[in-house]
Protein backbone atom coordinates (compact mmCIF):
# COMPACT_ATOMS: atom_id res chain seq x y z
CA UNK A 1 0.00 0.00 0.00
CA UNK A 2 2.78 2.69 0.87
CA UNK A 3 4.47 1.85 -2.34
CA UNK A 4 1.09 2.22 -4.01
CA UNK A 5 0.77 5.78 -2.36
CA UNK A 6 4.18 6.86 -3.28
CA UNK A 7 3.37 5.99 -7.52
CA UNK A 8 -0.22 7.88 -6.82
CA UNK A 9 1.73 10.88 -5.55
CA UNK A 10 5.02 11.08 -7.65
CA UNK A 11 2.34 11.00 -10.63
CA UNK A 12 0.83 13.77 -8.80
CA UNK A 13 3.52 15.60 -8.39
CA UNK A 14 5.00 15.09 -12.32
CA UNK A 15 1.39 16.07 -13.76
CA UNK A 16 1.92 19.22 -11.77
CA UNK A 17 4.90 20.19 -12.44
CA UNK A 18 4.20 19.32 -16.01
CA UNK A 19 0.97 22.05 -15.85
CA UNK A 20 3.52 24.86 -14.05
CA UNK A 21 6.11 24.33 -17.29
CA UNK A 22 3.15 25.22 -18.84
CA UNK A 23 2.78 28.76 -17.56
CA UNK A 24 4.11 31.42 -18.96
CA UNK A 25 5.42 33.05 -15.46
CA UNK A 26 7.12 30.13 -14.55
CA UNK A 27 8.59 30.33 -18.33
CA UNK A 28 10.40 33.63 -16.67
CA UNK A 29 11.08 32.22 -14.06
CA UNK A 30 12.81 29.05 -16.00
CA UNK A 31 14.41 31.73 -18.04
CA UNK A 32 16.40 33.51 -15.05
CA UNK A 33 17.47 30.12 -14.14
CA UNK A 34 19.33 29.52 -17.23
CA UNK A 35 21.31 32.94 -16.81
CA UNK A 36 22.98 30.99 -13.90
CA UNK A 37 26.41 29.45 -14.02
CA UNK A 38 25.53 26.29 -12.65
CA UNK A 39 22.56 25.51 -15.68
CA UNK A 40 25.04 24.61 -17.75
CA UNK A 41 26.35 22.15 -15.48
CA UNK A 42 22.70 20.72 -15.15
CA UNK A 43 22.63 17.20 -17.29
CA UNK A 44 26.14 16.59 -15.70
CA UNK A 45 24.99 17.00 -12.19
CA UNK A 46 21.70 15.25 -12.18
CA UNK A 47 23.54 12.01 -14.12
CA UNK A 48 26.19 12.52 -11.69
CA UNK A 49 24.22 12.57 -8.45
CA UNK A 50 22.12 9.90 -9.71
CA UNK A 51 25.29 7.55 -10.13
CA UNK A 52 26.82 8.55 -7.05
CA UNK A 53 25.92 8.09 -3.01
CA UNK A 54 27.57 11.59 -2.11
CA UNK A 55 28.01 14.55 -4.75
CA UNK A 56 29.81 17.79 -3.42
CA UNK A 57 29.25 20.96 -5.79
CA UNK A 58 31.66 23.43 -5.42
CA UNK A 59 31.48 26.36 -7.21
CA UNK A 60 31.70 30.88 -7.04
CA UNK A 61 28.87 32.40 -4.59
CA UNK A 62 26.06 33.18 -6.79
CA UNK A 63 26.18 30.69 -9.56
CA UNK A 64 22.76 28.33 -7.82
CA UNK A 65 24.53 25.52 -6.12
CA UNK A 66 22.49 26.53 -2.76
CA UNK A 67 19.40 27.29 -4.67
CA UNK A 68 19.55 25.79 -8.45
CA UNK A 69 21.11 22.27 -7.36
CA UNK A 70 18.38 21.41 -5.27
CA UNK A 71 15.81 22.51 -7.43
CA UNK A 72 17.62 20.69 -10.30
CA UNK A 73 17.27 16.94 -8.75
CA UNK A 74 13.75 17.87 -7.37
CA UNK A 75 12.44 18.68 -10.65
CA UNK A 76 14.70 15.09 -11.95
CA UNK A 77 13.04 13.02 -9.67
CA UNK A 78 9.54 13.86 -10.05
CA UNK A 79 9.96 14.09 -14.08
CA UNK A 80 11.19 10.37 -13.36
CA UNK A 81 8.41 9.47 -11.52
CA UNK A 82 9.99 9.54 -8.42
CA UNK A 83 9.24 12.47 -6.69
CA UNK A 84 7.42 11.19 -3.70
CA UNK A 85 10.79 9.76 -3.07
CA UNK A 86 12.77 12.64 -3.11
CA UNK A 87 14.21 13.95 0.32
CA UNK A 88 16.36 16.81 -0.18
CA UNK A 89 19.18 18.26 2.66
CA UNK A 90 21.12 21.19 2.29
Amino acid sequence: EKSRFAERESERLRDQLQALRRREDYKKLEAGRMKLPISSFADELKKTIRDHAVTIVVGETGCGKTTQVPQMVLDDMILRGKGAGCDIVC
